[in-house]
């Protein structure tokens, strides 16, 4: 599993900003296979379904958004 931030959404990442986007995540995850992806601390005004397809166009495994309180099993 990956549990990963996401920061700004599907994109782009500002230049010199030390966060990941969805394109990014993806290719992380399309790199290491985990068997999931969580994202987590999507920026205000940045959209959580866009962030998810933009990290599917690479890998295509289970993706979702995760928010405060979220249990994941491991």
């Amino acid at each position: 599993m990956l549990l990963v931030e996401a920061s700004f959404g599907p994109g782009p990442v500002p230049e010199g900003a030390a966060h990941l986007d969805g394109p990014a995540v993806g290719r992380l995850a399309a790199r290491t296979q985990p068997s999931r992806v969580l994202l987590t601390h999507v920026l205000p005004g940045r959209s959580g379904p866009s962030t998810v397809a933009s990290v599917r166009e690479s890998f295509d495994g289970p993706v979702e958004l995760v928010a405060p309180g979220t249990v994941a099993d491991v």
